[in-house]
């Protein structure tokens, strides 16, 4: 258990903040991740968290944030698609999975979709035709998407990037959506569903 809060380690005012970003990276049991936020929570002085699955990089993430959600007074559950990456990945598939994780209470939708890698793999715009059908649906709920949206532009130049992100996998050359377009996508889904929040 950490005995002082960051405000008074760091001198800062005490006042509660919501910390709508974390991602669920914790290599610990269930339980034992349930300790780790809370102490992050009380540390930090976090009234409010929202834990954003990733799914991309773990199928069981949206779960994770619901269960913790379950166990922890303040804390919001953002989840993600789950992709097939074939032909059952249809307008109906991605609103029915929608559909589902509102109603065992998600908060949000996190989209890691438009980092460019996981575009690559998605092999279609974020302003398809398919998805259609769920930002529909989370601009009728008024359910917050979260989405990661390409990269530091250092990132398309060997030149420019850090040697970390190379190891990550993370240098994109012609094969790669380039940052433009990945903007133009995400105008195309809020031309189409303006008051998407």
């Amino acid at each position: 258990m950490i005995d002082l809060k960051n405000y008074e380690i760091n001198k800062y005012r005490e006042k509660p903040i919501c910390d709508a970003h974390i991602h669920l990276h914790v290599k610990a049991t269930l339980d034992e991740t349930v300790g780790i936020y809370k102490n992050v929570m009380d540390h930090f002085n976090y009234e409010k968290i929202a834990l954003q699955a990733l799914p991309f990089h773990d199928v069981t993430d949206s779960y994770k944030a619901l269960y913790y959600k379950s166990r922890l007074d303040g804390v919001y559950a953002g989840v993600g698609l789950i992709h097939h990456f074939d032909e059952r990945d249809t307008a109906l598939y991605y609103l029915n999975h929608a559909e589902t994780f509102y109603k065992m209470g998600c908060d949000g939708f996190k989209l890691l979709e438009g980092k460019p890698n996981y575009r690559k793999q998605l092999g279609k715009p974020l302003d398809h035709s398919s998805f259609d059908k769920f930002y529909q649906f989370a601009e009728e709920k008024s359910i917050p998407v979260l989405m990661h949206l390409g990269d530091p532009r250092g990132f398309w130049d060997i030149n420019l990037i850090p040697k970390w992100a190379i190891e990550r996998g993370w240098l994109y050359d012609d094969s790669f959506v380039p940052f433009k377009k990945l903007q133009e996508e995400v105008e195309g889904i809020l031309n189409k569903f303006p008051k998407l929040k």
